[in-house]
């Protein structure tokens, strides 16, 4: 028995948490209705979304649960067998759903191949965006194959050129078959306070993200107590919640920091905080096309970060902001002193990094989403009986 009404479009969110992933992906959502379509956004558990729940609401979108099988699994020997349930239980989901065309929003790369064949097999326009592809993780020479079947009835969408070419190395395709969206942020309005020395309290430094390895926060906490030599009262606050809190606590505790790190759990005032700090940093190990940095850059403040994966494509360093080696706690440290030294010259970079940011809008990104997402409806119309 199908489904009593059929969705213009439905988004596969196959994660848990609430991160870049998943807020792109209510933000595509609630785009996607606010034109005139009918929306389900789909979740393995939709409770996760509650904080922002009210914006789904607000805008229409239906919000339910993820069929088990869809839901990421671990790999490993039993990992053919997972994929072919998925395929069979997505089918089956699809098949009882009916959507005109189909959206998989994806936090790693290696997840989902079933749903992706079962959208091939049934016929429905899919779209594949992959937030966070930043390492080549070669595909077996079977599921490259598969793959290349799914993908020659989808869209593939990289957040980022590095990624794409990432992409593309790993499932063993050009990477003129992704299509590259950039992620992109709305700014407030309003322009940040800057400052040409530091507080009389101390700097202040401010990194936002999920408590994860990929973040790099652990290099941090190894930089922090070089940074401390010269900045005796230098502060850092952590806005964010992950799996490595715990481990992260007791690295501070026994690297002697707890006066310096506060954690500030899960917070809606970002843009506050922004205003707040003297310096954004954000050390991540691998990235896609980073919110977090486009926010921070977009309200006028001073950047160090990465140079992982996409985000040389955001910051030229030295204009834009400092940019240190990707898992280097040791240049690290050396940019944070630099910007901390110098906080003229980091006040006419983030004046640059305000303009580069406006590059990376969320209209722009939702506009060029829309376009791919119509362009399948149109392609499903031209084929239905």
């Amino acid at each position: 028995m199908a489904s009593d009404q059929q969705s213009d479009l439905i988004i596969l969110l196959p994660s848990r948490g609430l991160g870049g992933a998943e807020h792109y992906a209510v933000t595509v959502a609630t785009h996607c209705s606010l034109q005139g379509w009918s929306v389900s956004l789909v979740a393995p558990d939709p409770r996760t979304l509650n904080p922002i729940k009210a914006r789904l609401d607000a805008a229409g979108v239906t919000l339910s649960q993820l069929p088990r099988a869809v839901r990421p699994n671990r790999g490993g020997r039993a990992q053919a067998l997972s994929d072919g349930v998925e395929l069979a239980i997505s089918f089956a989901y699809l098949r009882w759903a009916r959507p005109r065309a189909a959206m998989l929003v994806l936090p790693r790369q290696d997840i989902t191949l079933g749903t992706q064949l079962a959208a091939a097999a049934a016929g429905i326009p899919l779209t594949v965006v992959f937030q966070l592809a930043g390492r080549v993780m070669v595909q077996p020479r079977l599921k490259q194959r598969l793959y290349a079947w799914a993908r020659s009835r989808a869209t593939w969408i990289a957040v980022s050129q590095q990624n794409a070419r990432a992409l593309a190395e790993g499932f063993g395709c050009s990477a003129s078959e992704i299509t590259v969206v950039y992620n992109g942020a709305h700014f407030d309005s309003r322009s940040k306070d800057q400052r040409s020395s530091p507080r009389p309290d101390g700097p202040v430094l401010l990194c936002v993200g999920r408590l994860a390895y990929q973040k790099g926060l652990d290099l941090l906490v190894q930089a922090l107590p070089f940074v401390r030599r010269e900045f005796p009262t230098v502060r850092c606050l952590w806005a964010g919640e992950g799996e490595l809190e715990s481990e992260l606590r007791t690295m501070i505790e026994s690297y002697g920091l707890k006066e310096q790190v506060t954690f500030l759990g899960k917070r809606t005032d970002i843009p506050r905080l922004l205003d707040e700090c003297d310096l954004f940093v954000f050390p991540s190990r691998e990235e896609g096309h980073p919110f977090a940095l486009l926010e921070a850059m977009g309200s006028g403040a001073a950047v160090v970060a990465s140079d992982a994966a996409g985000i040389p494509e955001i910051i030229t360093s030295e204009v834009h902001g400092l940019l240190h080696r990707a898992g280097d706690a040791c240049d690290l440290m050396d940019k944070i002193l630099i910007a901390l030294r110098d906080p003229a010259s980091m006040q006419m970079m983030a004046k640059g990094a305000a303009t580069r940011a406006g590059a990376f809008t969320e209209a722009k990104m939702l506009d060029e989403t829309f376009s791919i997402l119509q362009r399948g409806l149109q392609a499903e119309d031209v084929h239905a009986p």
